[in-house]
């Protein structure tokens, strides 16, 4: 019987743990997503651009 609870333990540690690492990475993956498009932003020349063709940016992006 302690080898089943001690087991259920592992087991419901186990599935904790690969939910947090889960949550973790795509936390990752959206800062560098923000950090890609930020920067794509940042790096055109929008200023200088009609209205209709930043909205088309913005909708490519």
């Amino acid at each position: 019987m302690t080898t089943g609870v001690t087991g259920g333990i592992v087991v419901h540690r186990t599935v904790q743990y690969n939910e947090t690492k889960t949550v973790e990475n795509y936390e990752q993956q959206l800062h560098a997503t923000a950090y890609a498009l930020g920067k794509e932003i940042s790096d055109s020349e929008l200023e200088g651009y009609t209205e209709a063709t930043r909205s088309s940016f913005y909708n490519y992006i």
